[in-house]
């Protein structure tokens, strides 16, 4: 057993390269292998998280597109009370009746104050009567009804 030393004399970079080529070879390859099993765990677990993040992106995609469809309806809505508002306030200013706003023409408080004046302009807004023009006598059939309900 006893097997004496020998030392490795190196006498050029060519010979140690040789010598150390094939250990650095297989670590290499054994590295390689490690790592390339590493990066597919990786690469499989970003794909399997990139999937379901897709898949939860196009439910907030599809739910907003729901949301922006409702915010115009109301906006819309909105927009219909208000100019009905502003016309009403107008019509009021104007002295027209509550009725005479549905003929009121505009988008804007400018052209809806425009259409109420044309339309006092053709209706001349009369005084109701304080009193009848019916006699108040008896003689009459209505009168002497008027009476009788009167009585009652």
């Amino acid at each position: 057993m006893s097997e004496e030393f020998t030392p490795i004399t190196i006498e050029s970079q060519e010979q140690f390269d040789a010598m150390v080529k094939d250990r650095l070879s297989r670590q290499n390859e054994k590295h390689s292998k490690e790592l390339a099993e590493k990066l597919g765990e990786a690469k499989s677990g970003f794909e399997s998280q990139m999937t379901e993040l897709q898949t939860k992106l196009d439910e907030a995609e599809k739910k907003l597109s729901g949301y922006d469809s409702i915010i115009s309806e109301k906006d819309k809505t909105i927009k219909k009370y208000e100019l009905a508002s502003v016309k009403s306030q107008i019509a009021r200013e104007e002295g027209l009746s509550f009725e005479a706003v549905e003929f009121l023409q505009g988008e804007d408080e400018e052209s809806i104050r425009k259409s109420a004046e044309a339309l006092k302009s053709l209706v001349k807004v009369a005084p109701a009567p304080m009193a009848t023009n019916e006699p108040r006598g008896q003689n009459t059939e209505s009168g002497a009804y008027r009476e009788m309900l009167k009585n009652l």
